[in-house]
């Protein structure tokens, strides 16, 4: 006959320790946050620092965040700064500046 097995919730400290370590640990997780801040974040930052009148290129903003933040994975990076560019326009909390040389007529 097996031994029995304890019970679910034992009283002893030894036993529900090294369970709840186990329990907390899932294989597959990250440990931790990010060693960078969120893409929106680093746009803001990156349009602050390269502070121009005509507005900053994407491939600027880019260069910028990979320059500071080295950790940034590239392949997703250039998706979700275009990403973080459409909405901020959209909210409004970014604004495209306009084309002088459109409105003015050539000849």
């Amino acid at each position: 006959m097996p031994p029995k097995r304890p019970p679910a919730h034992s009283t002893d400290p030894s036993e529900s320790s090294t369970s709840e370590a186990s329990v907390d640990e899932k294989p597959g997780k990250k440990s931790g946050a990010a060693p960078h801040p969120s893409t929106a974040i680093m746009v803001k930052e990156a349009l602050q620092a390269l502070d121009s009148r005509k507005g900053v290129s994407s491939q600027a903003i880019l260069k910028y965040i990979t320059e500071k933040y080295p950790s940034v994975d590239l392949a997703r990076l250039k998706t979700l700064v275009r990403k973080n560019l459409k909405k901020g326009v959209e909210n409004g909390t970014l604004v495209k500046p306009g084309n002088p040389s459109a409105n003015t007529p050539r000849g």
